[in-house]
């Protein structure tokens, strides 16, 4: 805690704590002893020497803050350097050192063992277990409980102890408590708390989002792979893998930004209904995606790697030219090559059109699954928080943005490829392609709205076996930010602590989040219609989508209507408030201020009961689209008729 200038503490923290800080000192100054060149530091430090202080005590209460080191080895700057969590916690680095080096036991006298013994269990009663067993999994030592970890080493890592409090925001918002070294989670417990101290950014997660973006380039690092990726396959090699596993005359080229087989998603259930379909259309289904996934286009001069998954199957990584080559070769006929575009991130345009050309395909089919060709920021949200609305791209709204510079070359570069081949636009929704074709510059040669589900009423008669049991919210999919997440989080804080509610979550991810159930799911075009299953057979009453981007389409929202639930959404979530409007199965609100009235004067539970009403004489039946193949086909009998 920082000393006022008669150099003792402020007046609001008791004497009590303020001799705990001076043995706080003391005993780092033990801890590090063993570490410490007492020649070395006292002659590289005269002031030290001749006010006669103990070198390891000064060191531990000033030195390290002066940039001082303690041995000829160890650099104090360099370290602080190397580990920015360190820094920004305000962590004697050294002391870090050795507790990183398991001697964290030595050098505590049976007063100081006492004082870590009640931290811990104060800490205890508070941490939420589940949250960072799972935040930091490699972190705990064997038989260490999560509070001992904590208050030993993690929160000078950075670690936070709940969701609810940053240990580094504590630290960086409170000086004081940075600078007496002392634990911030159990100072905020014993102190901060009753003092009005801030446990978060008051901006929450919006602030953390904003917090980890740096710059474009650091955006895209953290994509980056850190494996080599498998030996390339040349020319030859693929085409006889090509020829070898092709069993059907026609071939369907897609482009998409992963692999659909392992990562769920809705972008990916399309590739992969997509793909189960290919057969029976005739065609064998090529998926190329690039082996590095990127958040932007590749560089054009770049010959990047693509996996290629051939009916279902891997059968290896080629460069982008090898793959053009390869394709090339293959001689297949006329009319009976399509290319289809689930995605472009990861893909050079350019390139694009030369595989078009290497296929003698003149036209291209595109889904707008989301806004990519009308910017690098594909659900049009500045800086991964605000919704945008598309500015002009010399306005200072997208110069302020960290995807603006990305935008503007990129969108040059998709120009191109619609100006190279005839690109034809399918939207799965009106709403979709009214907002992109408002907004983009680009010309397609054709559009058309093909939803990837169609719902249809049924009368039933069943019985609702949760009819009088606590009103059942769920949230379904991926827990981002963007889908509404957070807000998700707050209406189960908000409301979790009554017996009238239960929170649940349907994904494959476990987002830890305290008191929310989890409900494993992973939606396959084997079982497109598990996550509708899931939702029906636990009786959900809502589902929250809270989507803060104009979705094109939402799988999730077809789910939880095909599962008996009403939706709760935004007038900002695109396909997500128009599908609710015309079915009238749930509420478009206003913002996250209006859902929080709406549940706070009874509205959400009026909303519920009109959802267990409904279905227990009524069900939506779900239809899923063959996508690209659906499309073809309707084309074909126009052009016979």
């Amino acid at each position: 805690m920082a000393l006022n200038e008669y150099g003792s503490l402020p007046r609001r923290f008791p004497k009590a704590m303020s001799a705990f800080l001076d043995k706080t000192t003391r005993r780092e100054a033990r801890l590090i002893a063993p570490f410490l060149d007492t020649k070395f530091y006292l002659e590289n430090n005269s002031d030290v020497a001749a006010a006669e202080i103990d070198p390891c005590y000064h060191y531990a209460k000033y030195g390290w803050r002066e940039g001082r080191d303690p041995s000829p080895s160890f650099s104090t700057k360099g370290y602080l350097a190397a580990h920015p969590k360190v820094a920004l916690s305000g962590t004697n680095p050294l002391l870090h050192f050795v507790q990183q080096s398991d001697v964290s036991d030595l050098g505590h006298s049976p007063e100081e063992n006492e004082q870590l013994d009640a931290e811990v269990a104060l800490v205890a009663e508070n941490i939420d277990e589940k949250f960072y067993a799972a935040t930091y999994p490699d972190n705990p030592k064997s038989g260490q409980s999560s509070a001992e970890h904590y208050c030993r080493v993690g929160w000078r890592e950075g670690n936070d102890p709940t969701p609810g409090f940053s240990t580094s925001y504590y630290l960086l918002s409170n000086p004081d408590v940075r600078d007496s070294g002392v634990n911030p989670f159990w100072h905020y417990l014993i102190a901060g708390r009753e003092e009005g101290r801030l446990p978060v950014h008051p901006g929450g997660w919006r602030h953390g989002v904003l917090s980890r973006q740096t710059s474009f380039d650091a955006y895209c690092e953290d994509w980056k792979k850190q494996d080599d990726p498998p030996d390339h396959l040349s020319a030859g090699e693929l085409v006889k893998r090509l020829v070898d596993r092709r069993r059907a005359p026609g071939l369907m080229v897609s482009l998409g930004h992963d692999d659909y087989r392992a990562t769920p998603g809705g972008v990916q259930l399309c590739v992969e209904i997509e793909a189960q379909n290919a057969e029976a259309y005739g065609a064998d289904y090529l998926n190329l995606h690039p082996w590095q996934p990127l958040p932007k286009l590749a560089d054009a001069d770049e010959d990047y790697a693509l996996s290629l998954v051939l009916n279902g199957s891997m059968i290896g990584v080629a460069s982008v030219s090898n793959v053009t080559t390869a394709l090339g070769r293959l001689n297949v006929a006329a009319q009976a090559a399509h290319i289809v575009i689930h995605h472009l991130a990861g893909h050079a345009p350019e390139r694009v059109a030369e595989i078009a050309d290497a296929l003698n395909v003149e036209r291209a089919h595109l889904w707008l699954h989301d806004y990519f060709t009308l910017c690098t920021s594909y659900a049009l949200q500045r800086n991964n928080i605000t919704p945008c609305n598309v500015p002009s791209q010399s306005s200072n709204a997208c110069h302020i943005c960290l995807f603006g510079g990305e935008r503007r070359a990129q969108s040059v570069r998709i120009e191109t490829l619609f100006e190279a081949i005839d690109i034809h636009v399918i939207s799965p929704s009106k709403v979709a392609l009214d907002l992109w074709s408002d907004r983009t510059a680009l010309a397609p040669a054709s559009t058309t709205v093909h939803p990837h589900v169609e719902l249809s009423a049924k009368p039933v008669d069943a019985p609702d076996r949760c009819a009088d049991g606590p009103i059942r919210i769920a949230f379904i999919g991926t827990p981002a930010a963007h889908k509404g997440w957070p807000i998700f989080e707050e209406l189960a804080r908000r409301l979790k602590a009554t017996d009238e509610y239960e929170f649940w979550f349907f994904g494959s991810d476990d987002p830890v989040s305290d008191g929310i159930l989890h409900y494993p799911t992973h939606v396959r075009a084997s079982d497109p219609a598990s996550t509708l299953a899931a939702v029906a057979e636990n009786s959900i009453d809502l589902v929250l989508h809270w989507a803060s981007w104009p979705e094109t389409f939402s799988f999730s929202t077809y789910e939880a209507l095909g599962g008996g639930a009403f939706v709760v959404t935004n007038a900002g979530s695109g396909n997500v408030a128009a599908t609710v409007r015309q079915f009238d199965r749930g509420v478009v609100l206003e913002d996250a201020n209006a859902l929080y009235d709406f549940a706070s004067t009874g509205n959400l539970k009026e909303l519920a009961k009109r959802a267990r009403d409904l279905r227990r004489s009524e069900r939506l039946t779900v239809c899923f689209s063959g996508m690209t193949h659906d499309i073809l086909t309707a084309t074909h009998v126009e052009e016979v008729a």
